[in-house]
């Protein structure tokens, strides 16, 4: 296999997880307020809550779209620009940063909705 469809096949898989996480944030994050007259209230605040997750994971996807093309042109045209992989290195930074956010977001909001004293736990 050569370098670029090993680079597409690892962006597919990036989508594959990031979809997956996705599912993981739908089904294990949400508000609720626990009376029933709350409940559009917890809609609410869920439906706040999904979008900027959906945000976070949209940005995610492209910082890691934009550092698999700037790989493959790294891979095309490193002998005639020698410092073209500075830009796939800052941008795949940023992707892992964005993921590392992300996670630890969901993390927190897993905690403390599945912890009765989250407030007391160690993050």
């Amino acid at each position: 296999m050569n370098k670029k469809m090993t680079r597409i096949i690892a962006l597919i898989l990036v989508g594959v997880m990031l979809t997956w996480l996705w599912q993981i944030i739908l089904s294990h994050t949400g508000v609720d307020y626990g009376s029933r007259d709350a409940a559009l209230l917890s809609s609410a605040a869920t439906e706040r809550l999904h979008r900027g997750f959906q945000i976070r994971l949209a940005v995610t996807f492209v910082l890691f779209f934009v550092a698999m093309i700037g790989n493959i042109l790294d891979a095309i045209l490193l002998l005639e620009y020698s410092w073209i992989w500075l830009i796939s290195f800052a941008v795949s930074f940023a992707g892992i940063c964005s993921a590392s956010s992300l996670l630890h977001e969901l993390k927190v909001q897993i905690q403390f909705r599945y912890q009765s004293d989250g407030m007391n736990k160690k993050l």
